[in-house]
């Protein structure tokens, strides 16, 4: 049985690293090429939007592997068979993840942009609007990119691990998963049920009213339409961690 609080911390600093990597790149990507730009930010998106892509993407894919690597760890702890594996899923939940990332950037990129030249009326004459601050604007798009991934991943993976006959995954079958993935033999998974677990620090500073309630709250991803998915609010340090049963004997890891 692994430790839940131990592993949580452990998630959450992993994680940490990879969303304070990507907000530096951001908020410096910003200041070099946007920010006192004459440029309107609609130019700036067609310049330099696929390298702003290729930026993301790599935090997705880390926070994504984050998940993945969690999740195969406690498949493997009962079933030691278990051969990890991308499903078409991944490659579109991360597509997916990139391109709302990318897409959230510019909007704010825009906002910050179009501050530098708006202007508050006074008695003495125009003067600038104070500006945003750009690191704080490229926290919340850090966050979202990073435990996005990580949620995705998780939930994905307790998807196929719930239904593993839904994709042609079977007993010491070969299951192709799409042009240029990973071609894998998966073992027999029927006999589990995954989930996942919201999860707080269990802290004194954890939010009362949004996250409290919902610790330690166990969701199917394949029955639950509603499964919050943190960061819930600004500094949220909440988690979904996988939660496995073998045969309805195995208790929350």
């Amino acid at each position: 049985m692994v430790n839940i609080k131990k592993t949580n911390r452990e998630i959450t600093k992993k994680l940490s690293v990879i969303e304070n990597a990507l907000k530096r790149k951001l908020n410096a990507f910003y200041n070099n090429n946007i920010k006192g730009s004459i440029l309107p930010i609609e130019s700036l998106q067609l310049k330099y939007n696929t390298t702003i892509r290729n930026i993301i993407r790599k935090t997705v894919q880390d926070g994504y592997q984050a998940g993945s690597n969690l999740v195969t760890d406690q498949i493997s702890n009962i079933n030691s068979d278990f051969v990890p594996f991308i499903s078409v899923t991944d490659v579109q939940n991360i597509q997916l993840v990139t391109d709302k990332v990318s897409n959230q950037f510019w909007k704010t990129s825009g906002r910050l942009h179009r501050r530098e030249t708006e202007f508050i009326a006074k008695p003495e004459g125009l003067d600038l609007k104070p500006q945003f601050d750009t690191t704080a604007a490229m926290i919340g798009l850090s966050a979202f990119a990073t435990f996005s991934a990580f949620n995705n991943a998780v939930i994905s993976k307790m998807q196929i691990l719930n239904n593993p006959f839904e994709l042609g995954i079977g007993f010491g079958s070969l299951q192709t998963v799409g042009e240029g993935e990973l071609s894998v033999q998966i073992t027999d998974l029927s006999q589990m049920t995954g989930k996942v677990m919201f999860l707080t620090q269990e802290d004194s500073i954890v939010d009362p009213e949004i996250c409290a309630p919902l610790n330690r709250t166990v969701y199917d991803p394949s029955i639950d339409l509603d499964i919050p998915e943190p960061p819930l609010h600004a500094h949220c340090r909440c988690r979904l961690v996988p939660f496995i049963n073998e045969s309805d004997q195995l208790g929350p890891l």
